[in-house]
């Protein structure tokens, strides 16, 4: 993400829409829509981003990035500290160290600034940071 997250709101709506498929068996789920939500949250849209991500992480489960965003989320906006540190260690051990990784999380994945904040608050009530 390169800090344009209003336009960047305004195209994963764009997409968004074309992407949806109520039909399908995945209601049309894209990886894409991981950015999307983390891009919402950022702007403060924190009821879309959260909706967005129930539908992510009911598609990709497994995916740690998934995981970590998704407890991030449960800790932030649903203030949920109890299921966001079972989301979060998921994780397998590895892959988790990760999200403590400053480098990792701005220049690998590039979340942005609120929820590489939210997700410091989760790796410091696991024990992670």
């Amino acid at each position: 993400l390169n800090g344009l997250f209003t336009e960047a709101d305004k195209d994963y709506n764009a997409a968004l829409t074309m992407t949806t498929n109520p039909g399908a068996k995945d209601g049309g789920v894209s990886p894409f829509w991981l950015r999307a939500a983390l891009v919402k949250f950022e702007l403060g849209d924190y009821r879309d981003a959260y909706e967005l991500m129930l539908r992510v992480e009911k598609r990709f489960p497994e995916a740690p990035e998934v995981r970590a965003a998704y407890a991030t989320m449960l800790y932030t906006y649903k203030d949920d500290t109890e299921s966001a540190r079972k989301k979060f260690l998921e994780i397998p051990d590895r892959p988790r160290s990760k999200y403590v990784d400053t480098n990792y999380l701005t220049k690998v994945i590039a979340w942005p600034p609120a929820m590489i904040a939210g997700l410091k608050k989760v790796t410091d009530a696991v024990g992670d940071s």
